[in-house]
């Protein structure tokens, strides 16, 4: 899909299922403390995540794009993100073109600041695009101020609709993002 002198953005493959579930885990664990119960994330282990992850790996290309970002000397999975038609609209959704959903984004600890995430949203909106998407959502914590001012300056916005999901015993808050992708 994509390479730079870090990394290699492609399609993942079942093989990197286990990666994926681990960086998954390890990036809710170490970026959610204190937005959600610490008993939740505590609990939280990779192989919880295998199926959903060979599921979505496996999902035909209209339903689900899974990317993985391997580090090009170590051949390491140190990010990946999943895109989709958008899971959930919300009412008033139906008055608007169908949209894309950037359904899931986290890059490891140990490569962020490389511009992984910047490589890997860039490659999430350009195959929404191919989709035919013309506007994309994503959902996020609310009090997740990090990844807010990373989503703002790639040019997402919050269009002010909520929710709260329950995690353990915690109510934790969620808003939406939005995006009209151009037509590049």
């Amino acid at each position: 899909m994509t390479e730079s002198n870090e990394a290699v953005l492609r399609a993942a493959t079942l093989a990197d299922v286990p990666a994926i579930a681990e960086i998954h885990v390890r990036a809710w664990q170490r970026t959610y403390r204190g937005m959600m119960p610490d008993a939740f994330l505590d609990d939280l282990a990779p192989e919880q995540r295998y199926a959903r992850w060979e599921g979505d790996v496996s999902a035909p290309d209209a339903e689900m794009t899974v990317i993985v970002a391997e580090d090009a000397s170590s051949g390491r999975i140190v990010g990946f993100c999943s895109v989709c038609p958008q899971k959930h609209p919300e009412p008033g959704d139906e008055a608007r073109p169908s949209a894309g959903e950037l359904y899931t984004m986290y890059v490891d600890t140990d490569a962020k600041g490389r511009g992984t995430g910047r490589r890997l949203i860039e490659a999430a909106e350009a195959r929404m695009r191919a989709m035919g998407f013309t506007r994309v959502v994503l959902w996020m914590l609310a009090d997740n101020a990090g990844a807010r001012a990373f989503y703002e300056r790639m040019g997402w916005r919050a269009d002010g609709v909520s929710t709260a999901i329950r995690y353990g015993a915690r109510l934790v808050p969620e808003i939406r993002l939005t995006k009209t992708l151009d037509g590049e």
